[in-house]
């Protein structure tokens, strides 16, 4: 498959099916999973374009009769993630873990240190999931976390994720911009020279 340069997407326009699948994998899905796919074109079909994703993860999470939200975070987004939890919470108990719980120090684990004088945690994405699990959260909330650590903990948790924020200082988190950017392209080329 090669859907990203497709230039017919008659998918869309005719209904075509381009893939061995058929309806038997949708009719084979778990009811949880069913709920999912009903419920998203529900709420993002509805005012995706004129809405925000805060408010369609609200209504997302209220259309699933979720109750507990978790958010797993960058230390590096503790104030995005603060705010996230105070407008969530006028909706739902919210469960919030920081990405340097435990405190393990790096040298435990043979990574280097930027400063050997100084302590400095791994980020523990496993210990977060564990946390999440513990209090047993409906669905949880990904934000800024590093490549990797986003990975670990969504095979750790029991509870479905969804990835609100990526880590990207360069874009401000908003990795997206540079599929937009001219200069990010231009730069890319005089590497591959």
């Amino acid at each position: 498959m090669n859907c990203a340069n497709c230039e017919t997407l008659n998918c869309i326009k005719k209904g075509q099916n381009c893939s061995k699948y058929g309806f038997e994998v949708i009719e084979n899905l778990s009811h949880e999973d069913k709920a999912f796919l009903t419920t998203a074109p529900t709420i993002s079909g509805q005012k995706a374009v004129k809405d925000n994703r805060i408010n369609e993860l609200i209504d997302f999470a209220k259309a699933m009769d979720y109750k507990k939200l978790g958010i797993a975070f960058c230390v590096s987004t503790k104030k995005e993630a603060s705010i996230l939890s105070t407008i969530l919470e006028k909706h739902f108990e919210v469960t919030s873990v920081c990405c340097k719980v435990g405190g393990i120090d790096k040298c435990e684990l043979d990574i280097p240190k930027k400063n050997p004088d100084r302590n400095d945690p791994i980020c523990n994405s496993v210990t977060q999931a564990k946390i999440l699990n513990d209090d047993k959260t409906d669905l949880n909330i990904l934000m800024g976390l590093c490549i990797g650590h986003d990975i670990l903990i969504q095979k750790h948790t029991e509870a479905p994720c969804t990835t609100f924020m990526v880590r990207d200082f360069q874009t401000f988190h908003n990795p997206v911009g540079l599929l937009h950017s001219s200069q990010y392209f231009r730069k890319e080329k005089k590497k591959s020279k």
